[in-house]
């Protein structure tokens, strides 16, 4: 995959909308029991990692996002048929890519709003991986894989960015079918396939799984992402 730094505008909100409308029609197919299996993020079931993505889209098509936290947006929408979730999101899907692609150059090459050091495409593509690692986390609760080699390497190729943003302990990443990332300088070798490293650089499994002695998990160093 190339790097994503490299990325055009146009790609990136492709992606994203794909990503959305992909995640809406995972979701169309869940049942009442698929919706109710209980998942590895801590109090929540299937429904609850679905209102939570619901959520996000619609504060940031309401210019809300932040407002509510995590366990907020996913209890405002548990009564939700997994048809009406489903339909919210390719809706909104559409929407994001009408707002995104109107939004002027000054704000596409300024960094992401109370984001230090956060290009505002690497902002736009973090929607894409949480939607990779919240599919995950569904297809764990439901014992399956639905996620292909792409979207797990785009996952990987935004932690890499975010590794070096949040001035992580020295790196260097050989992931699978990636370029190869030297964070803040480099320092340990992580050898490891793309899943393996966005599950432990997420939390979805022990840091220890790709060799390093330290807290791999971004969602304990960035507190923006409480509850992701």
């Amino acid at each position: 995959m190339t790097d994503i730094h490299l990325w055009t505008r146009e790609r990136v909100i492709a992606t994203v909308v794909e990503e959305f409308k992909t995640f809406a029609t995972m979701v169309h197919g869940l049942s009442e029991a698929d919706l109710s299996a209980t998942t590895a993020c801590d109090g929540w079931a299937v429904r609850h990692v679905v209102g939570h993505v619901v959520g996000t889209a619609d504060d940031i098509l309401a210019f809300t996002i932040g407002s509510r936290t995590p366990d907020e947006q996913a209890a405002a929408y548990l009564e939700w048929s997994a048809a009406a979730s489903a339909k919210a999101l390719s809706d909104a899907a559409d929407r994001m890519g009408t707002h995104l692609r109107s939004l002027p150059d000054t704000v596409w090459t300024a960094p992401v709003e109370g984001v230090p050091g956060q290009a505002f495409s690497t902002g736009v593509l973090t929607l894409a991986h949480e939607l990779c690692v919240h599919t995950d986390d569904i297809d764990t609760a439901l014992g399956r894989a639905s996620l292909g080699q792409r979207q797990w390497e785009l996952a990987a190729q935004w932690l890499a960015v975010e590794l070096e943003r949040l001035e992580f302990e020295p790196l260097t990443l050989e992931l699978t079918g990636l370029p190869r990332y030297v964070i803040n300088g480099g320092g340990p070798v992580i050898i490891a396939d793309p899943v393996t490293f966005v599950r432990a650089a997420t939390g979805r499994a022990e840091s220890v799984t790709v060799g390093v002695d330290f807290d791999l998990n971004i969602y304990n160093r960035d507190r923006r992402h409480i509850g992701v």
